[in-house]
């Protein structure tokens, strides 16, 4: 989203996407449906942004009118182990 969309975060730097398309959320017409985190950033300043725009929705993004305790998306957080097994012998998702 960040490399699509620099505008959204400007502090923040350009993520290595490793040859993935970047999405212009303001630009491409396709929805957020949901937010998804997999792992836990260094420096949550641009993620949180994001974040937050994707929850109060609308186009461009951040600027809907979800009222207060409301959410235009759903938010799911997974333990690291989602990607890689820990030493812990139990997958903990």
């Amino acid at each position: 989203v960040l490399a699509g969309s620099p505008e959204l975060c400007p502090q923040a730097s350009q993520p290595n996407l490793a040859g993935l398309p970047p999405v212009r959320v303001n630009e491409d017409g396709i929805p957020i449906e949901a937010v998804l985190i997999f792992y836990e950033p260094v420096d949550w300043s641009a993620e949180l942004q994001v974040i937050v725009d994707a929850l109060k929705g609308g186009c461009p993004l951040g600027s809907g009118t979800c009222g207060v305790g409301e959410q235009a998306v759903t938010v799911y957080a997974s333990n690291p182990d989602f990607l890689w097994q820990a030493a812990y012998a139990v997958p903990r998702f």
